[in-house]
């Protein structure tokens, strides 16, 4: 890194609806960004469960937008409101290298106002329902189709990142050595949906492991502090 490309900023929801994936993710990338040199700022809405906390116990200044109040009880504001608000909170921080766009809610109009403050935008997606207008985009899941899933939704200069290759690991499963397999029946499972869990999947597959094929299989569950269902799991 360049002593020019140095101050980043995410934009980043979390909440009990949200998940908290696209923070974490985010907080893997601060960290290897962290590393050569440069600082990052988090800038989020009060949404409740949003991380706040441990954004900032790994030693990262957040900035905190107030909540939204819309009358279809969206978490998200009309993207004025919400472009607005993020250009005020980083008025002592701007002019941005670069600003990091980790939100659904978020598409081509902000992403081109935010250039107010930003000189470059990296939007991370992985719907591919909606324009972009950035510099770069990540995308770091596995689809068939995965090189034309963005086709005509980026600028032609748009540099694309595209595939589990480009994966926003934490250093702590970086360094962890695969194992080879064991031939015969599998001992034992691992089952995490998140840190929310909406839908109750981890309940599901603990349930279809009481089934009688399953008797001896060990399984350890992780569960997020968002999940709003530990008792019952």
């Amino acid at each position: 890194m360049t002593e020019s490309v140095r101050k980043f900023a995410m934009r980043v929801d979390a909440s009990a609806r949200i998940g908290s994936g696209h923070v974490m993710r985010c907080l893997a990338l601060a960290d290897e960004l962290r590393d050569h040199g440069a600082t990052v700022t988090f800038i989020s809405r009060d949404l409740g469960g949003a991380l706040f906390d441990l954004v900032r116990a790994q030693g990262y200044e957040q900035l905190i937008l107030p909540p939204a109040i819309t009358p279809d009880g969206s978490e998200m504001p009309d993207w004025q409101v919400d472009l607005a608000a993020t250009i005020s909170a980083v008025q002592d921080l701007a002019p941005l290298d670069w600003i990091v766009i980790d939100h659904y809610g978020i598409e081509s109009r902000w992403e081109l106002a935010i250039r107010k403050v930003a000189r470059k935008v990296l939007a991370i997606d992985d719907l591919a329902n909606r324009q972009h207008e950035c510099d770069f985009l990540l995308d770091q899941n596995y689809y068939r189709n995965l090189a034309q899933r963005y086709a005509g939704r980026v600028p032609p200069s748009c540099k694309l990142f595209l595939g589990p290759q480009y994966a926003l690991l934490r250093k702590e499963f970086r360094r962890v050595v695969p194992r080879p397999s064991d031939a015969g029946r599998a001992q034992r499972l691992f089952v995490c949906f998140g840190g929310a869990d909406l839908t109750g999947e981890t309940e599901k597959v603990l349930r279809a492991l009481t089934r009688r094929e399953f008797a001896g299989l060990t399984a350890d569950v992780v569960v997020g502090t968002a999940n709003q269902r530990i008792g019952a799991v």
